[in-house]
């Protein structure tokens, strides 16, 4: 009988600290949810909030190349969310993006506070007071703006790297070259008929074989210790202008490297146009031409880097960037700088652009 009432007593003991365990989860939990937050933390709440709606409800996520959003509004009434009110006692509204990009969902809260509106990047840059039509900075180019002369505030932090963007496209993507020397690499090293040796083969695709360069652009990309699932989420396609020119070829608007194009790519190298466009010099008329490395930042950041773009007056040189441009065997060893588009979802967070201060984006 006592070992029955002891038992019962311990059990009562038991189901007692259960009780006040439970109570105080509810307490703990009901208090953070009334708390008011910081605006970085109330953002990351509600993300938090959305990750775990599209978890359990996956049709409702967006197709490849498509974005959805979910407002702000739903969250508080179902109750996950208690108010929209900030600590600093400012007022949020908005909702939560979800963009699918080439399989990687990027998540972001696009949340304006009273009067504070998030800035995409792409917004950022293209203001009107950015742009200039002489010296160094940012140019109006037909529907694009590019970086051009020696400009020192075209930088953006990314994946643990620093990248600087080369231009801005109409659809508000940005296109930017890690800056980062990589490893050295063969742009082709396959037995050439034309050759009779093994001296690669110029071609960046031929039918479906890939170039040795483009297996490594894919490797690269599908490389999680280069890009993180959440930092490719930023990245989309592009498409590549693989067209073939020589060094005597004349001008720098593309029209020769675009004669050929691979669409939907996710990396890529820079064209041998774009260091040209990147002078301020009047007499870069040809890749082959000194002047081109005059006012150019492209001079030194991207130094030493294989371009995409193949020698057309033969079948075994493509182009090479080493402050200047030049013909190099596709079997010799060179570093390469890959070249990304951020999508234009990516909000500013801070930064100058500098080296030193470089945009950082969410």
């Amino acid at each position: 009988m006592k070992l029955d009432q002891k038992l019962l007593r311990i059990m009562a003991i038991i189901a007692g600290v259960f009780i006040i365990i439970v109570l105080v989860v509810v307490i703990i939990t009901t208090i953070n949810k009334n708390k008011k937050l910081e605006r970085h933390e109330f953002e990351e709440r509600v993300e938090n909030l959305a990750r775990v709606y599209y978890r359990n409800n996956e049709d409702k996520l967006p197709d490849i190349g498509d974005t959805v959003s979910i407002p702000l509004q739903h969250f508080i009434d179902n109750k996950s969310l208690r108010h929209n009110v900030l600590k600093t006692g400012e007022t949020c509204y908005g909702e939560v993006e979800v963009t699918n990009n080439n399989g990687y969902y990027l998540v972001l809260p696009n949340i304006t506070c009273d009067e504070e509106k998030p800035i995409r990047l792409h917004e950022l840059l293209t203001k009107e007071e950015n742009i200039v039509t002489s010296s160094h900075g940012l140019y109006k180019y037909n529907d694009t703006y590019i970086y051009r002369g020696e400009v020192w505030n075209n930088y953006i932090a990314f994946a643990d790297k620093i990248w600087a963007i080369l231009r801005i496209n109409a659809d508000g993507t940005i296109r930017m070259m890690d800056t980062e020397k990589n490893i050295r690499t063969v742009w082709d090293n396959r037995f050439n008929l034309t050759e009779q040796k093994a001296s690669g083969i110029n071609d960046f695709i031929q039918g479906d074989i890939n170039s040795r360069i483009k297996d490594t652009l894919e490797w690269y990309y599908y490389d999680d210790n280069y890009l993180t699932h959440e930092e490719k989420a930023y990245l989309v396609p592009q498409d590549l202008c693989v067209g073939k020119r020589s060094l005597s070829d004349y001008g720098s608007d593309g029209s020769i490297e675009c004669s050929e194009i691979i669409p939907d790519q996710m990396l890529g190298l820079i064209q041998a146009n774009e260091f040209m466009l990147a002078s301020l010099d009047e007499h870069c008329y040809y890749p082959y031409s000194a002047p081109c490395t005059n006012y150019n930042y492209l001079s030194s950041v991207a130094n030493s880097t294989w371009s995409i773009t193949a020698d057309s007056t033969n079948t075994f040189k493509a182009l090479r960037i080493t402050g200047g441009i030049t013909s190099t065997n596709c079997t010799n060893s060179v570093p390469i700088k890959m070249i990304a588009h951020l999508t234009n979802k990516a909000i500013y967070v801070s930064g100058t652009g500098t080296w030193n201060d470089p945009y950082v984006i969410k």
